[in-house]
């Protein structure tokens, strides 16, 4: 009988994490990670912790040479420190979601906390229709939260894991391995909790990634 309950709670601490950690769980509700092709080479690349100079006008640079789209999910925290180049995503079109205000963990936050990580986001970056999580990591309270502020909440299909030190090279031959129609792409122009350190290499691979994809046909759209 022990043992049964114990495997019993095992799996049920597995689907948690689950649910919690994977970009595409639906465990908890409506999680966004992948776009309808209709049989086109669609895809949408999406960049998270920004903005942060000078990675974001750099990348900027990168997308408005290829003449590609872009959505960024954005701290608050960053916003409030580079509001010219927030400012400068929306005016070159580009697509504007949250990322909480200070890149903390969300599940580990009292709702109290959490709800405020998402609306003090929303008053520094302005209208919003998509929140990203940090690290992806959601519960059941923010899937209510979300809806209560209409928001979608996005997790990813396709991601390059340049918070390490790869290559551009080797990021942006991860993404285009892992890549399928339809699919969202992760990178980064920002650094999470420490604002110090670069991002030249998501930059130089985002410049890698939408030149191939271009020659291999595919197009770019915002989510």
């Amino acid at each position: 009988m022990y043992a049964t309950l114990a495997a019993a709670a095992a799996a049920s601490a597995a689907l948690a994490a689950y649910g919690m950690m994977s970009p595409r769980s639906q465990l908890f509700g409506r999680q966004l990670y992948q776009l309808e092709a209709g049989g086109r080479k669609l895809c949408a690349l999406t960049f998270d912790d920004g903005p942060q100079e000078p990675y974001t006008s750099r990348l900027l640079d990168v997308l408005g040479a290829q003449r590609v789209p872009a959505t960024f999910f954005v701290l608050g925290r960053q916003a409030e420190c580079h509001p010219d180049t927030l400012a400068r995503l929306r005016a070159e079109g580009h697509e504007v979601g949250i990322h909480g205000y200070s890149h903390a963990a969300m599940p580990f936050m009292g709702r109290a906390r959490l709800a405020e990580e998402l609306d003090r986001a929303l008053d520094v970056v302005g209208p919003a229709r998509l929140v990203r999580p940090p690290y992806g990591w959601k519960d059941p309270r923010l899937f209510a939260l979300a809806r209560e502020r209409g928001l979608t909440v996005v997790g990813w299909s396709a991601h390059g894991a340049d918070w390490r030190r790869h290559s551009p090279q080797a990021i942006a031959g991860k993404i285009m391995g892992r890549l399928r129609p339809g699919g969202i792409v992760l990178l980064h122009d920002g650094c999470g909790e420490d604002a110090t350190e670069g991002r030249t290499r998501s930059v130089e691979a985002a410049a890698i990634l939408t030149r191939e994809l271009k020659r291999q046909g595919w197009e770019f759209v915002k989510l």
